[in-house]
């Protein structure tokens, strides 16, 4: 009897001990998950190696191990075909596992589908075939068969993909998935080209679930309701778009995106030369500012309001507070990325319209932004955005005279990013700097040359192909 007791107590005093740790690990789980969600990929991967290292042999392990993978190829630092494998041996040693290792190959199968050096759609359908075999009842299947549809349409096989896409419509038609499925379809005709294509099933979806009711998260209704708005737009069906922007703040006032949103349907309006609806679109945004989470955005919206209405003396003001007030927030480097991009279109509009003193100013300000984002915001943006901050600031500084201060910066880029697809231009420029300077003298002749020659001769020898390489050659047959 008092053995029972004894062991009575150690399984209490171990399940007391044991509960709360798988809690915490569900707790590690989700942060690991929002890490990558934010493209903080070294934070997820450490959660997921400690829960590897402490919970080996466990459900929680695995999940962490197919997480692992997952991060790890979506932040570009697992080779395809590696992570194929390692999840192949997941698939074995774990079989009867396979939520984590099935979202996992999906991740894979993206991967294949989205590669930037070589996209291989028709991997893509091989794995998420192989996850329709091994887990047909699975939570995924679903975004299995949707990527099918999509591969498809990336290859040209316009009956596979519809064959796919009458499957996926006969299977998942009450799904709370098939909304959002039926308009990712959408966007990857659009993505190809394939505008009207596009816009049929943007209208099919907009006709079978005009109420929203069977999204599963009606947030992701707003974002595709934008995409379409955006669709409409290009296709220069300017009624259609705004009747779309008027159902997305007649339906989504109150979603926690709206000011997101109508934030980047402003913007496109903008680029469009619509300044009355973009300006209407943002004093919308701003007026959203009394909600915390939609501040960051209000900020952005008034200063671009500011600009397009010609009010924008207090913008510089504003801005430092923005800075200050978000700066621990992710997207703030995106949004201030976007502001000094309309500093700068608006310079050369000034400058167009005979303004020259203004077009400096927009110049000085775009500029300053761009400098926030290189010397404050690193850590909270695209490596590309960085890039082109870089090579932005770069040609403002130069176009102002600072030539010493634009190679600086087009240094930077060519030697953090040489893969950056506008890296040839920095390095052409690097040669166009040195021969500004030798002009006014601020360098000497013999210095200047070999400083040029070395700079084209880096545009023929590791960019042949780009626009920039005759002007390189050029300048080094003449000087040979």
């Amino acid at each position: 009897m008092e053995t029972r007791k004894i062991l009575l107590m150690v399984v209490a005093f171990v399940f007391m001990r044991i509960v709360p740790l798988l809690g915490d690990v569900e707790v590690d789980l989700k942060q690991a998950s929002l890490y990558i969600d934010n493209e903080q990929y070294s934070q997820a991967q450490k959660i997921y190696e400690g829960i590897i290292r402490d919970y080996s042999g466990t459900v929680h392990a695995l999940r962490a191990q197919a997480d692992l993978i997952r991060a790890n190829v979506i932040s570009g630092q697992l080779d395809l075909q590696a992570a194929q494998a390692s999840l192949e041996r997941l698939m074995i040693d774990f079989p009867g596992d396979g939520k984590a290792i099935s979202e996992a190959f999906l991740e894979v199968a993206l991967g294949y589908m989205y590669a930037e050096q070589q996209a291989q759609p028709q991997k893509t359908i091989e794995l998420c075939q192989l996850v329709l075999a091994n887990w047909p009842t699975g939570g995924e299947t679903i975004w299995a068969k949707t990527y099918i549809v999509e591969a498809n349409i990336r290859l040209g096989n316009e009956i596979g993909a519809q064959t796919a896409y009458e499957e996926l419509l006969v299977r998942f038609s009450k799904h709370e998935n098939i909304p959002e499925a039926v308009f990712e379809i959408a966007d990857t005709y659009e993505m190809m080209g394939e505008r009207q294509k596009a816009l049929e099933f943007y209208e099919y979806a907009m006709e079978t679930w005009p109420d929203y009711d069977n999204w599963e998260n009606k947030s992701d209704a707003i974002f595709k309701l934008m995409n379409l708005a955006l669709l409409r737009l290009g296709l220069g069906d300017r009624n259609e778009a705004d009747a779309v922007c008027y159902d997305i703040i007649s339906n989504f006032s109150e979603d926690d995106n709206i000011a997101e949103v109508t934030y980047q349907l402003a913007d496109a309006y903008k680029d469009l030369g619509e300044r009355s609806m973009a300006l209407a679109l943002y004093q919308y945004v701003t007026g959203q500012g009394t909600r915390v989470e939609d501040q960051i955005w209000s900020y952005a919206a008034q200063i671009k309001s500011n600009i397009i209405s010609g009010s924008d003396l207090a913008n510089k003001e504003k801005e430092a507070e923005w800075i200050t007030n978000y700066f621990n927030d992710p997207e703030l480097a995106r949004l201030v990325f976007s502001v000094a991009q309309q500093y700068y279109s608006e310079a050369f509009a000034k400058e167009n319209e005979g303004d020259k003193t203004k077009a400096e100013v927009y110049l000085q300000r775009a500029k300053a932004l761009y400098k926030t984002i290189i010397e404050k915001l690193p850590e909270s943006i695209t490596k590309e955005v960085f890039a082109e901050s870089h090579l932005l600031a770069g040609g403002i500084c130069h176009r102002l005279g600072g030539h010493a201060e634009a190679l600086k910066y087009y240094e930077k880029l060519v030697a953090n990013w040489p893969d950056f697809e506008d890296a040839w231009h920095a390095q052409l420029m690097i040669g166009k700097c040195y021969e500004a300077m030798k002009r006014t003298g601020d360098v000497s002749n013999s210095e200047s040359d070999v400083r040029i020659r070395d700079a084209y001769g880096r545009v023929v020898l590791n960019y042949p192909e780009c626009p920039g390489v005759q002007i390189a050659n050029k300048w080094l047959y003449r000087n040979r």
